[in-house]
């Protein structure tokens, strides 16, 4: 597929995404700077990719990198939260990926939205000792000591 036509499509779904998050750190500026390069088709293809991997990153962090569980607990619909955060923990898991930990520790603000302490509780516990060198893990043992 020709380069142009990749990059348009990028482009409207990034303009899809900015439609939803106009209110966020992505700026109108940023997108208009990205159609204007592909419009007139000028500038560097580098420059382009740049551009395009910049929107995307800042996308990602809007979105908790693609998280639906973070949107749900933005609308406190903290059980459906839940049930994306355990989804995201196994997947993360699996990959052996370093968003595992972050995965638990929403998870168990979900618990404690929904007034769980013991399953707040066990998930932190987990983070802490499956994670020690997480970001995370300081958080994790903060709240252990809120909770008690």
């Amino acid at each position: 597929m020709n380069i142009i036509v990749k990059v348009a499509c990028l482009f409207i779904s990034s303009g899809i995404c900015y439609e939803c998050f106009a209110h966020d750190n992505v700026t109108s500026a940023d997108f208009a700077e990205l159609e204007e390069t592909v419009r007139n088709n000028t500038g560097d293809i580098e420059e382009l990719k740049r551009q395009i991997a910049e929107l995307k990153e800042q996308i990602d962090q809007l979105l908790g990198q693609g998280s639906s569980g973070d949107l749900l607990f933005k609308q406190e619909k903290y059980d459906e939260a839940r049930k994306e955060f355990i989804k995201e923990y196994k997947e993360a898991k699996g990959k052996n990926d370093k968003k595992a930990p972050e995965c638990l520790y929403k998870l168990a603000q979900c618990f404690k939205k929904m007034k769980k302490t013991k399953e707040a509780k066990m998930t932190l516990k987990k983070l802490v000792t499956d994670y020690p060198s997480s970001d995370f893990c300081k958080k994790a043992e903060k709240e252990l000591k809120e909770l008690k």
